[in-house]
């Protein structure tokens, strides 16, 4: 399989996983009761030139499509890492911990949210809810490399 493959493959796998992981995080809102998190939406919003802590409609606004696309395109970032040769069971531990770490780094750097600021329950449902994804977007592209 050649790279352009492999890379598309990752953006279908992140975009069927995005599809997943939402459903999950829906789940978990409706039983711990917890507010729709606007973390995507900020991203945005600071990453054009605006305060995510201030400007909370236009986060709200472009809240969810902003999540499909990060999710969409962390795929290829999956597929990349695929590519290095490792196994499935590697590749996706270091995409989950490439995963967290881009993303804390990101919030933290463009005033989002503090990981650092975070209690013990919202660390768990971080580590446990990006597991799911990462294992959702592996599981996406190496059903579709061995299908095609």
């Amino acid at each position: 399989m050649d790279v352009l493959q492999t890379l598309l493959y990752g953006l279908v796998a992140g975009a069927i996983g995005t599809v997943l992981f939402t459903a999950v995080e829906y789940i978990e809102k409706a039983v711990t009761r917890r507010p729709a998190s606007l973390v995507p939406g900020k991203v945005l919003v600071a990453m054009t030139g605006g305060d995510p802590q201030t400007d909370v409609e236009r986060a709200r606004k472009w809240n969810l499509p902003t999540h499909f696309l990060h999710g969409t395109m962390l795929g290829v970032v999956l597929a990349a890492l695929s590519l290095f040769g490792w196994s499935a069971v590697v590749t996706t531990v270091v995409f989950y911990v490439v995963l967290l770490g881009g993303d804390w780094m990101m919030y933290s750097a463009l005033g989002v949210t503090k990981p650092s600021e975070w209690s013990a329950a919202d660390w768990a449902r971080e580590l446990v809810l990006k597991a799911f994804f990462a294992f959702f977007v592996a599981f996406a592209f190496y059903t579709l490399v061995n299908l095609f």
